[in-house]
């Protein structure tokens, strides 16, 4: 773009030149190039805008999918978990009531305590790792250029 703005004004140069010599023929060839350049000009701009809206709308589904993703990682891991205790417990319920020892029975209350334990911390640390999250969410530069822009606007009000 910027060669283009280069080449309108030297044609702006050009038709003054040959207007100042009375050169006729070469002022309207100079006119009709530097129009020719403006629509360039004008359509290199539209598509620039474009460009950057399309870039901008990319970065901001990219930004949601990230954030939907650290959201669901969390879950995800408590799932696994979960499934694993829920598995684990299955197999102490099936040696539980096939022997019906009393100490089998204490070793299942221990090891229900331990995945009440491993729950209730889990469940601590996704709360914490939320709170950490949410406090030290970054937004975008576009985010923050704006931002700079409407305090400043405020500012004056």
């Amino acid at each position: 773009m910027r060669q283009v703005k280069m080449t309108i004004e030297d044609r702006k140069k050009q038709q003054q030149l040959a207007l100042d010599k009375s050169k006729d023929e070469m002022a309207k060839l100079a006119i009709q190039e530097r129009l020719e350049h403006e629509k360039q000009l004008t359509l290199l701009e539209e598509q620039y805008t474009v460009i950057q809206n399309q870039t901008k709308a990319l970065k901001d589904q990219l930004a949601k999918l990230k954030d939907i993703h650290a959201d669901l990682q969390n879950p995800k891991s408590l799932l696994v978990s979960r499934a694993n205790v829920a598995g684990t417990t299955n197999t102490m319920n099936n040696t539980l009531f096939s022997t019906q020892s009393e100490s089998i029975k204490n070793g299942f209350t221990r090891m229900e305590d331990k995945v009440l334990r491993l729950e209730a911390q889990a469940t601590a640390h996704e709360y914490f790792n939320e709170k950490v999250y949410k406090n030290d969410k970054t937004y975008s530069i576009d985010v923050e250029e704006e931002f700079l822009k409407a305090k400043e606007v405020y500012g004056k009000n």
